[in-house]
């Protein structure tokens, strides 16, 4: 597996790991973000690359570190 397919599905475990963990929804991560539903779900789902300041929000609204999540 390629080195980045690896680091997007890591993501997308701690995130999914974090917002269960938090009992948060996807709408409600999303919105607390700024992002869409549909963008958390790929990133849950390591659908597509995503830039940092996103997952940063993500971190931000999660409020973890952005280490935490990578």
């Amino acid at each position: 597996m390629d080195k980045n397919k690896e680091l997007l599905e890591k993501i997308a475990i701690n995130v999914r790991n974090e917002r269960f963990r938090q009992k948060l929804s996807q709408e409600e991560l999303a919105a607390k973000a700024g992002l869409s539903v549909n963008f958390i779900s790929n990133i849950e789902n390591a659908k597509q690359d995503v830039r940092i300041c996103n997952v940063n929000s993500v971190a931000v609204a999660l409020n973890k570190d952005l280490k935490d999540l990578i």
